[in-house]
């Protein structure tokens, strides 16, 4: 049998935020495909209360399991820094209202920060994940914190630690079936001042 790859995997990152914190996105359409230089992703785990060595049970090995907590989902995104997956995440983060302007032929966007007396529920997502036969969607997803960073000529890039709130489905399970679109083009920052983005 043929061991998984870590470049096979596939990632998507739902469109919008969710409509409220765990209303999870399901259909395709709510999803663009995403990129990551590095797959590091924390997978919900159970953790379990046992009853081994009672006094008074007739023996030391533990016979029943309470579940009792399950732990946070995690992902971090990273890639060069760009104008479509970077923004969207960037404003999640943010947080706050959204403007277009169009600049004749160009756009003009600002994402703001949300004020302070605004709903402190953070703009949240779904990620969905293929990893093997382990294919799961990620609910309540926030950007728990952003970084960009660059050096000398480098391209800048960028790195999103994303955290859940436990809330996780198999991909299977959704009618229809989840399938994962291919990523979408990037239009990467590139600081030279000879060429335009890359």
């Amino acid at each position: 049998m043929s061991d998984f790859l870590t470049i096979n995997a596939q990632l998507a990152l739902s469109k919008a935020p969710e409509a409220a914190l765990n209303t999870m996105h399901v259909l395709a359409a709510d999803f663009n495909g995403a990129v990551t230089t590095a797959l590091n992703v924390g997978l919900p785990n159970v953790e379990k209360i046992a009853n081994e060595g009672l006094i008074g049970d007739g023996n030391e090995w533990e016979d029943d399991f309470i579940n009792d907590y399950v732990s946070n989902p995690t992902m971090t995104l990273s890639d060069r820094l760009n104008t479509e997956q970077f923004a969207i995440l960037a404003a999640r983060h943010l947080g706050g209202a959204i403007a277009h302007n169009d600049l004749t032929g160009a756009w003009d966007h600002t994402i703001e920060m949300a004020a302070s007396s605004a709903d402190p529920t953070p703009k949240s997502s779904t990620v969905a994940g293929k990893f093997g036969g382990l294919d799961l969607l990620f609910g309540g997803m926030i950007v728990n914190s952003l970084g960009i960073s660059f050096a000398d000529a480098a391209q800048p890039t960028y790195s999103a630690e994303l955290i859940g709130t436990g809330l996780w489905e198999y991909m299977a399970d959704q009618v229809p079936p989840l399938v994962l679109p291919n990523p979408i083009v990037r239009i990467s920052v590139n600081l030279s001042s000879d060429s335009g983005a890359s």
